[in-house]
């Protein structure tokens, strides 16, 4: 089967991941820093940071519509 983008990599991580397993979206966004945090009782700990560039906008703005596409259809919360 062809693979049409972040779409179907989204359905394909669907179908493959636990039940009741978590998918992380840990791409950079060069709109916002880019921090890695866990949370520490009800607060967040910056344990890290990930290197963005200004020149993926439009590859953030791409990935934010297959986000909620597949959001739309049910397939994460």
């Amino acid at each position: 089967m062809a693979r049409r983008g972040m779409v179907d990599a989204l359905r394909e991580a669907h179908r493959v991941l636990a039940e009741g397993g978590i998918l992380i979206d840990a791409r950079p966004d060069s709109r916002v820093d880019a921090r890695v945090q866990r949370a520490s009782g009800p607060r967040f700990v910056t344990v890290g940071a990930l290197g963005t560039r200004r020149d993926t906008a439009l590859d953030d703005r791409l990935s934010d519509r297959a986000i909620g596409a597949v959001k739309r259809a049910r397939l994460f919360r």
